[in-house]
């Protein structure tokens, strides 16, 4: 049997802890900012008045909504 004084095991056991929330932290903030940018694709911006839409048919021109003008497919910055 190994013999292990209470502190170190609590410095260990509390390490452990820390690691596996740090972990579990990053693995959600990661999965949450590919879900983002997946959903950002979808969204498209009209170039006349600026109305914002999502769209998530895959054709290269889109009609808006609320002005009716054609659209072409371009990056979104969320800005």
């Amino acid at each position: 049997m190994i013999r292990v004084p209470i502190s170190e095991f609590l410095e260990i056991y509390l390490g452990a802890v820390l690691f596996w929330t740090f972990a579990v932290w990053l693995i959600s903030n990661w999965v949450r900012r590919r879900r983002d940018i997946a959903a950002r694709r979808l969204v498209i911006r009209c170039t006349i008045c600026g109305h914002q839409f999502r769209d998530p048919s895959q054709n290269p021109l889109t009609r808006c909504p609320a002005c009716g003008r054609l659209n072409e497919r371009t990056a979104y910055s969320g800005l």
